[in-house]
């Protein structure tokens, strides 16, 4: 293809080149169709590239359009973080803090067993909290009634003596003290106890 298009160019030199053997005439003649020629290949040439440029510029604009439909759903490093959302369902209502405190409820049976089910498999628990299972000595502030969609918790509070700030559980019965959910914080770290649903992680959460 590449010997094709440059066959005339090598055609015009040998002509050119033959020249000198003809008469005045006939060189001016061979010389204005050999002129000729030229133009009509270098416009031809021209127009290739033309088409042939139009041609990449559209393949590559085709491609950027490809791509970005492929990334649609996989957003990249760059993309913001999806926001939490909201808990869905109705919203838990929080009452005045009248209740019986955490040690008075684990005297009960189902909440005593409920409360040391959260701590199963938790490692690293400290001191002040096996002090608090087995004797109930340990500062606590009196429960709160929870309400949602009809159905009562109790939410309740106990600490570490002189470092409440840092450590401490907050815990969500329902209201029979069967089933119990918590959020235990120690220092800096935080961990759930009991598998919380999302609208107890943001009233546990709650100070």
């Amino acid at each position: 293809m590449r010997l094709a298009r440059m066959l005339p160019v090598i055609l015009y030199g040998l002509a050119v080149s033959g020249l000198s053997a003809c008469d005045d005439s006939k060189r001016d003649a061979i010389r204005v169709e050999l002129t000729q020629g030229a133009a009509e290949f270098v416009g031809v040439m021209k127009k290739d590239l033309e088409t042939g440029l139009a041609w990449l510029q559209e393949s590559l604009e085709k491609q950027v359009q490809e791509d970005r439909l492929g990334n649609a759903g996989n957003p990249s490093d760059d993309d913001p973080l999806p926001q939490p959302q909201a808990p869905a369902g109705p919203e838990a209502v929080v009452g005045p803090e009248d209740g019986p405190y955490l040690f008075e409820l684990l005297k009960d049976n189902d909440f005593k067993k409920s409360w040391l089910a959260l701590f199963e498999g938790v490692r690293g628990l400290p001191d002040w909290i096996e002090r608090f299972n087995s004797d109930g000595d340990g500062p606590t502030t009196p429960s709160a009634t929870v309400t949602r969609g009809g159905d009562r918790y109790l939410l309740a509070w106990v600490c570490e003596p002189h470092n409440c700030g840092s450590s401490h559980v907050r815990v969500l019965f329902t209201h029979d003290g069967r089933d119990a959910w918590g959020l235990f914080i120690n220092d800096d770290a935080s961990t759930w106890l009991g598998n919380p649903e999302p609208w107890m992680l943001t009233l546990l959460e709650r100070d």
